[in-house]
């Protein structure tokens, strides 16, 4: 039985070649034309008859195959050379020498691990594509940020020259401005040094013509010097040219209200010549009668309640009054010794009696402080508690809030058989207890 001729179908290789699987299909020739001339061998030998030719050729089975006739084995060889069903066709049954990096002894298990070479090289070229896709779409919208920040930079820069330029050009315009200005003002200043040089001058010259007028319509003496406040600060002591001006009686610079710092403590002039002509040693020295803003310290009258034996017996005046002589003394060293009538006896709570007692410092009375008698009391309604504080000191007729300072201070009146005088701290005048303890004011003078 004569065998037909055939073709192989598989590509053309060399060992160790890598065989893209697109060429699977190309013919392979050599196989082929040695088949076909084992065929046309055979075929010239026998006349295709069942007995005869490859019909007749035994072979020895080999495996896979399971033929015993070379005619039977050559179609089965043929057969499995053209079959395209997996582990059935050529392809696995054809040895191949081991390439590096890929597994299977034959061709079909060299093609199906280089197919899963190549897949797994695909996946990671897909992957890397799309990181690499990811990294420049990032690229790009970052790119496209930077840009976006650097347009506004460039006109943020761009408004910022503008307002450089317009800046600067203000400043010119203010220097041009400041320039007019200095020269405006230097003219301005220079006419105005001249109008009041003229004015000066020409108010001088009138002052000098009508001098003698103003001075023969203010003297310096005391009623003049009494009826100014002006509250001057004369310094931190008494000056040679001060004390002259108060022996001499002109009282030159000095007017009431005026007031030396010493120790802390605001000496004020309450009166000029307060006390001239007064006592049974009359007192003829120009002086000034002076007053502290401040007590200088609290302290009894009596250490009990009783005004018996008035100011004059009171332990104040005995005692007590000794620390302002000296406090008084070390700040002013020309204090006036002098005589004042001061009450020493009292009947039924009233000043019954006065003597003439040497006096360097005393409390003042109520008409030295209001002006009139408030609380005090006398028998017959006599005049004991004045004595010779008759008047109402100029200090406190020009300043009524010099005799209400916050503090409580004793005054010398008798009030009561138990009470004295008082000023009190919210500024009324009243008696209080002689042991009560109330602050130390007291007036005293200077030549």
């Amino acid at each position: 039985m004569p065998i037909n001729n055939f073709n192989v179908t598989y590509p053309d290789f060399q060992l160790g070649q890598i065989i893209a699987p697109d060429e699977l299909d190309v013919n392979f020739s050599d196989l082929t034309i040695r088949c076909n001339e084992l065929i046309d061998l055979v075929n010239q030998i026998t006349d295709g008859g069942a007995s005869s030719g490859a019909d007749a050729i035994n072979v020895s089975t080999i495996v896979p195959f399971a033929s015993t006739t070379l005619q039977t084995f050559l179609q089965e060889v043929v057969n499995r050379l053209q079959s395209n069903t997996d582990g059935l066709s050529g392809a696995d049954f054809v040895a191949s020498t081991l390439i590096p990096g890929v597994s299977g002894s034959t061709i079909q298990a060299q093609l199906e691990s280089l197919k899963t070479l190549l897949d797994s090289l695909q996946t990671q070229i897909n992957t890397n594509t799309a990181n690499l896709q990811t990294q420049v779409t990032t690229n790009a919208n970052f790119i496209s940020g930077m840009q976006a920040q650097k347009s506004v930079l460039d006109t943020t820069i761009i408004e910022a020259n503008i307002a450089t330029t317009n800046a600067n050009t203000a400043i010119s315009n203010a220097n041009t401005e400041a320039d007019n200005a200095q020269v405006q003002g230097d003219y301005a200043k220079t006419e105005a040094d001249r109008l009041v040089a003229t004015d000066v001058s020409t108010l001088q010259a009138e002052v000098d013509a009508h001098l003698a007028d103003y001075a023969n319509k203010f003297y310096d003496n005391s009623g003049a010097h009494n009826s100014v406040y002006r509250g001057k600060y004369l310094g931190a002591s008494l000056t040679s040219a001060q004390q002259t001006a108060i022996s001499s009686g002109t009282f030159e610079d000095l007017y009431i209200g005026d007031y030396w710092t010493i120790g802390g403590i605001n000496y004020r002039i309450a009166g000029f010549n307060y006390f001239r002509n007064v006592g049974d040693i009359v007192l003829t020295a120009n002086h000034v009668t002076i007053v502290p803003d401040t007590v200088l310290y609290n302290n009894q009258m009596n250490a009990t309640n009783i005004t018996a034996g008035g100011y004059v017996n009171s332990e104040m005046r005995t005692t007590n009054l000794a620390q302002a002589i000296t406090t008084i003394e070390t700040a002013f060293p020309s204090v006036v010794n002098h005589r004042q009538i001061l009450v020493n006896a009292t009947t039924d709570g009233k000043a019954s009696g006065w003597s003439w007692c040497d006096s360097k410092a005393e409390l003042m009375n109520e008409v030295m402080l209001y002006g009139s008698v408030a609380w005090g009391e006398a028998t017959n309604n006599s005049g004991f508690n004045v004595g010779t504080g008759n008047g109402r000191l100029p200090l406190f007729a020009h300043r009524q809030d010099m005799a209400n300072i916050r503090q409580s201070y004793w005054l010398r009146d008798v009030v009561s058989t138990t009470l004295f005088a008082t000023a009190t701290s919210n500024g009324i005048a009243f008696g209080n207890n002689a042991s009560y303890v109330y602050g130390v004011r007291p007036a005293f003078s200077i030549s």
